[in-house]
């Protein structure tokens, strides 16, 4: 029975959060977690495919608009930048073997900014990568990027690394906002760079933010007309969020109210923009051409395991769930021999079930075969929720009947539907509160 007034709830545009992972309190040690990480590693073989992500919490400077925790890579924290790059080639060497006789189908670098750091420890990295882990020439390696570092000499050192997808925060082409906001690079140079960088054969995909201030629908749209003309493979599209952990961005944004009906209008009408335009939907807020599989956000659709390295950075094996230490932490429990995980989980039979389903969600193609895998009681359960989401306008039923496609108004709504999901199908048990989702992996300039 569905517990809350579901209608009201996905009336109100304002009340719209990001999705966040299952959180629950932790009732194993970081030691006990890995162990049983591990275990399950090397004794399933449903499937031989991992996914890797790898943390760099680090930027040039901080931007504006972003929520994520973050440091600055000047002379003052750079001890604190070769302490993390020890502690990184460290823990990865924790991995070494587990994952052998599996295939690794991306490693992603995500920030903070990763590609911030010099060429020579990014080259450190990926070593330790490789001495560890299964790579192979069919890898994508990825990258998240600020335009000012996509010059030609850094473009070349990912070639030579093998690396083939750039993801770069492009955010606005007004350079009135992006000055406002922060980035450095004009629009017009930054257009160059992309096409300099489509051109030399990459795989490149951009984030796009709306709400921005002074930003209108139809100067957002235009946005995404300009960068489709150039060809590029993939966007991400992310409202502004308010920075509350960065004194910057409140400083700046604080006084900043928009009514959120318009950054509603604007993501609707950018992804019927995209669509429109070839660009299928792969994830709530990703829309792709045929290049950009957007491999490591969709990992769990292909189920595969999401290997987690860097601080904070959460990954998923089969039912166990863990979440790395925050900074200081992390380094001091990898100098002492230990695991630098901070907390996690293991999930039981009935959270595994749900979350195949919050997975479809994300996907936007939630399938029969999915509803099939799980308890009758729970299909039952999920039905009745279905049913009300559908009133809602947040899902449809594909034209063969076979599964539900989430709509614009399901994708504003995601982290709204999801909480939902686990409170109706889950009965709320063993659930810690809502924990907001750190902002999108924005790079910064």
């Amino acid at each position: 029975m569905i517990r809350h007034n579901s209608l009201f709830q996905f009336s109100r545009i304002d009340k719209a959060f990001l999705p966040s992972p299952l959180r629950k309190a932790p009732k194993m040690s970081p030691e006990r977690l890995f162990r049983g990480i591990k275990d399950y590693l090397a004794r399933d073989r449903r499937n031989n495919q991992v996914s890797v992500y790898c943390h760099i919490p680090f930027c040039k400077r901080r931007c504006a608009f972003c929520d994520l925790y973050t440091l600055s890579l000047n002379r003052e924290n750079r001890p604190l930048f070769e302490q993390y790059v020890h502690s990184l080639v460290k823990e990865i060497g924790l991995w070494k073997g587990i994952v052998a006789r599996r295939t690794v189908t991306t490693i992603h670098f995500g920030g903070g900014t990763p590609s911030c750091i010099p060429a020579d420890d990014m080259h450190r990295i990926l070593q330790a990568l490789r001495h560890s882990f299964p790579i192979t020439d069919e890898t994508e390696i990825a990258i998240e990027m600020a335009s000012r570092d996509l010059t030609r000499e850094y473009r070349l050192f990912l070639h030579r690394e093998k690396a083939r997808r750039i993801h770069v925060g492009v955010q606005s082409l007004d350079d009135r906002i992006r000055k406002e906001m922060g980035r450095v690079d004009p629009a017009e140079k930054l257009l160059e760079k992309i096409q300099s960088t489509l051109q030399e054969g990459f795989i490149l995909s951009v984030d796009l933010i709306f709400g921005l201030p002074g930003q209108s629908l139809d100067s957002f749209l235009a946005d995404l007309s300009t960068l489709i003309g150039t060809g590029v493979h993939g966007f991400s599209l992310y409202e502004l969020q308010i920075p509350g952990n960065n004194p910057l961005g409140v400083d700046k944004i604080k006084d900043f109210l928009r009514d959120r009906r318009l950054n509603y209008a604007m993501f609707c009408e950018g992804k019927k923009r995209l669509e429109d335009s070839g660009y299928e939907q792969n994830f709530f807020v990703h829309f792709s051409r045929s290049l950009d599989k957007n491999l490591y956000c969709t990992y769990p659709s292909r189920n595969e395991e999401g290997i987690a390295l860097g601080t904070l950075a959460d990954g998923k094996a089969g039912p166990w769930f863990f979440t790395n230490a925050p900074f200081h932490e992390y380094a001091r429990q990898l100098s002492n021999g230990q695991t630098p995980i901070g907390n996690g989980y293991k999930m039981s039979g009935e959270e595994m079930m749900v979350q195949k389903v919050e997975i479809g969600l994300l996907g936007t193609m939630l399938r029969t075969s999915v509803l099939s895998s799980i308890t009758d009681n729970l299909r039952h359960e999920f039905s009745e929720l279905s049913s009300h989401w559908e009133s809602a306008g947040l899902v449809e039923k594909t034209d063969d009947g076979q599964s539900l496609r989430v709509t614009g108004k399901g994708c504003w709504f995601m982290g709204n539907m999801i909480e939902q999901l686990r409170h109706d199908l889950l009965k709320g048990r063993n659930v810690v509160g809502r924990t907001r989702q750190r902002s999108p992996d924005l790079s910064g300039e």
